[in-house]
């Protein structure tokens, strides 16, 4: 069978996995985020190119060594009225598994949450 790569920094999305109980590896990419949301205002737009920056990072990392892997890279932002305010915080408590961001000291909560291939 063939390797799971998560190429994520993020913990959430590795307790994501973890509870989905999906055997994985973690590979942490090197993608300078900062310079795509300098570049790319449109919020599903910057999510789709950073996912994809960091699978094709992954890949080119792999492949050097001659790996052969499924690669899962994603990348979630909040935005709110087209504006981008930040990332998530992940809780997994009773009730399931909820997301929520702060944003001008204020708690968002039941943010969506877009997911790309």
């Amino acid at each position: 069978m063939r390797r799971i790569v998560l190429a994520s920094k993020s913990l959430d999305r590795r307790k994501l996995f973890n509870l989905a109980k999906i055997n994985f590896e973690v590979l942490e990419t090197d993608v300078d985020e900062e310079q795509f949301k300098k570049e790319i205002n449109d919020p599903i737009q910057l999510v789709k190119k950073l996912a994809e920056e960091k699978a094709l990072s992954a890949k080119l990392i792999l492949n050097s060594n001659n790996t052969d892997a499924i690669i899962i890279a994603a990348d979630t932002i909040v935005e709110l009225n087209n504006e981008i305010i930040g990332n998530t915080i992940m809780y997994n408590n009773n009730h399931g598994i909820y997301f929520e961001s702060v944003h001008n000291n204020s708690i968002i909560n039941n943010n969506i949450t877009r997911t790309y291939k």
